[in-house]
Protein backbone atom coordinates (compact mmCIF):
# COMPACT_ATOMS: atom_id res chain seq x y z
CA UNK A 1 0.00 0.00 0.00
CA UNK A 2 1.25 3.78 -0.79
CA UNK A 3 1.18 6.52 1.79
CA UNK A 4 0.43 9.54 -0.07
CA UNK A 5 2.42 12.98 0.53
CA UNK A 6 1.36 15.96 0.08
CA UNK A 7 1.81 17.31 -3.24
CA UNK A 8 4.49 20.07 -4.48
CA UNK A 9 3.95 23.39 -5.42
CA UNK A 10 2.83 23.98 -8.81
CA UNK A 11 4.49 26.45 -11.11
CA UNK A 12 4.10 30.16 -10.70
CA UNK A 13 0.77 31.42 -12.30
CA UNK A 14 0.64 33.54 -15.65
CA UNK A 15 -1.61 35.87 -15.29
CA UNK A 16 -3.50 38.23 -18.07
CA UNK A 17 -5.92 40.73 -17.18
CA UNK A 18 -8.80 41.68 -18.82
CA UNK A 19 -8.16 45.35 -20.15
CA UNK A 20 -10.60 46.70 -17.58
CA UNK A 21 -9.08 45.04 -14.82
CA UNK A 22 -12.15 43.21 -13.56
CA UNK A 23 -10.98 39.83 -14.59
CA UNK A 24 -7.98 37.73 -14.86
CA UNK A 25 -6.70 34.52 -16.95
CA UNK A 26 -4.33 32.16 -14.87
CA UNK A 27 -2.59 29.48 -15.81
CA UNK A 28 -0.07 27.27 -13.77
CA UNK A 29 1.92 24.03 -14.55
CA UNK A 30 1.22 21.24 -12.73
CA UNK A 31 3.61 19.77 -9.76
CA UNK A 32 6.71 17.77 -10.55
CA UNK A 33 5.96 15.64 -7.58
CA UNK A 34 1.95 14.66 -6.92
CA UNK A 35 2.62 12.91 -3.73
CA UNK A 36 2.59 9.84 -5.49
CA UNK A 37 -1.10 9.46 -5.86
CA UNK A 38 -3.35 11.22 -8.44
CA UNK A 39 -4.14 14.77 -8.52
CA UNK A 40 -7.82 15.67 -7.23
CA UNK A 41 -7.32 19.76 -8.32
CA UNK A 42 -5.84 22.64 -7.71
CA UNK A 43 -6.63 25.83 -4.96
CA UNK A 44 -6.14 29.07 -6.08
CA UNK A 45 -5.95 32.53 -3.75
CA UNK A 46 -5.19 36.34 -4.93
CA UNK A 47 -5.19 39.13 -2.58
CA UNK A 48 -4.74 43.05 -3.52
CA UNK A 49 -0.92 43.74 -3.25
CA UNK A 50 -1.29 45.81 -0.13
CA UNK A 51 -3.30 43.14 1.90
CA UNK A 52 -2.25 40.20 3.85
CA UNK A 53 -5.04 37.85 3.77
CA UNK A 54 -5.17 35.69 0.88
CA UNK A 55 -8.97 35.12 -0.69
CA UNK A 56 -10.07 31.61 -2.52
CA UNK A 57 -10.75 32.16 -5.99
CA UNK A 58 -12.76 28.73 -6.44
CA UNK A 59 -15.30 26.69 -4.33
CA UNK A 60 -15.13 23.72 -6.27
CA UNK A 61 -11.04 22.32 -6.99
CA UNK A 62 -9.95 23.42 -10.26
CA UNK A 63 -9.25 20.20 -12.65
CA UNK A 64 -7.61 22.12 -15.29
CA UNK A 65 -4.50 23.86 -15.29
CA UNK A 66 -6.58 27.43 -15.27
CA UNK A 67 -9.04 28.80 -14.55
CA UNK A 68 -10.15 32.68 -14.99
CA UNK A 69 -10.92 34.51 -11.47
CA UNK A 70 -14.19 37.43 -11.98
CA UNK A 71 -14.92 40.81 -9.68
CA UNK A 72 -11.42 42.08 -9.29
CA UNK A 73 -11.23 45.86 -8.63
CA UNK A 74 -9.84 47.90 -11.54
CA UNK A 75 -6.95 50.03 -10.48
CA UNK A 76 -5.58 47.35 -8.03
CA UNK A 77 -2.65 44.87 -8.36
CA UNK A 78 -3.52 41.77 -7.56
CA UNK A 79 -1.33 38.55 -6.34
CA UNK A 80 -1.97 35.08 -7.19
CA UNK A 81 -0.81 31.58 -6.04
CA UNK A 82 -1.99 28.19 -6.72
CA UNK A 83 -1.75 24.65 -4.73
CA UNK A 84 -1.79 20.97 -5.70
CA UNK A 85 -4.26 19.07 -3.67
CA UNK A 86 -4.84 15.06 -3.51
CA UNK A 87 -5.86 12.66 -0.66
CA UNK A 88 -3.06 13.60 1.27
CA UNK A 89 -4.27 17.49 1.38
CA UNK A 90 -3.36 20.86 0.30
CA UNK A 91 0.40 21.17 -0.79
CA UNK A 92 2.43 24.19 -0.76
CA UNK A 93 1.56 26.97 -2.86
CA UNK A 94 3.23 28.07 -5.77
CA UNK A 95 5.53 31.43 -6.17
CA UNK A 96 2.91 34.37 -6.50
CA UNK A 97 2.78 35.81 -9.82
CA UNK A 98 2.04 39.77 -9.95
CA UNK A 99 0.51 40.99 -13.50
CA UNK A 100 0.05 44.70 -14.47
CA UNK A 101 -3.25 45.91 -12.69
CA UNK A 102 -6.01 46.82 -15.80
CA UNK A 103 -6.87 50.11 -16.60
CA UNK A 104 -9.75 51.19 -18.93
CA UNK A 105 -9.14 53.12 -21.68
CA UNK A 106 -10.82 56.56 -21.42
CA UNK A 107 -14.18 57.71 -23.79
CA UNK A 108 -13.51 58.16 -27.45
CA UNK A 109 -9.93 57.35 -27.14
CA UNK A 110 -7.97 54.51 -29.44
CA UNK A 111 -4.56 53.72 -29.57
CA UNK A 112 -2.79 55.69 -32.75
CA UNK A 113 0.26 54.43 -34.57
CA UNK A 114 3.15 56.70 -34.64
CA UNK A 115 4.79 57.07 -37.70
Amino acid sequence: MVVPGLPGPPGAPRVELQRDGTAASVSWSSPRDDGGVRLDGYIVEYRAETATRWTRANDEHVRDLDMVVRSLKPDTVYEFRVAAKNKAGIGEFSPSAKPTKGAEEPAGKSAQAID
